[in-house]
């Protein structure tokens, strides 16, 4: 006797008819994550993180005709990902774009700076 399996609601060998089941963001055609439809998703994750300047310009290609490349450079940027190829820009490039930022901070917050300690 099969007992049944009360409170599973995961696919797999206990309710394996779960499988056929689409999501709910399937259902009413609403993506939970913006990045789901990225183009990276159908390729090779190795290939974004290669060293090859041949596999690099690859990966360089498959981001530029992303439609969510914008929205994933934005995200590398603001976590500060340090590897791999984000929104179609390396490592490298990437801490190139925020240099002028990290200045154009610094030159704000000097004439502060200067302030307080002429008043000290």
């Amino acid at each position: 006797m099969v007992s049944p399996s009360y409170g599973l609601a995961v696919a797999g060998r206990r309710n394996p008819h779960l499988a056929l089941v689409p999501s709910l963001s399937e259902r009413i055609g609403v993506q939970t994550n913006p990045l789901q439809s990225a183009l990276c998703t159908t390729v090779n994750p190795e290939v974004f993180f290669a060293t090859v300047p041949f596999v690099v310009e690859i990966a360089r290609r498959v981001c530029e005709r992303c439609p969510v490349q914008r929205a994933c450079l934005q995200g590398a940027l603001e976590r500060g990902e340090q590897y791999g190829m984000w929104g179609g820009l390396t490592p490298e490039e990437r801490r190139e774009l925020r240099r002028p930022r990290r200045k154009a901070r610094k030159t704000a917050e000097a004439p502060e700076v200067r302030k307080e300690v002429r008043a000290a």
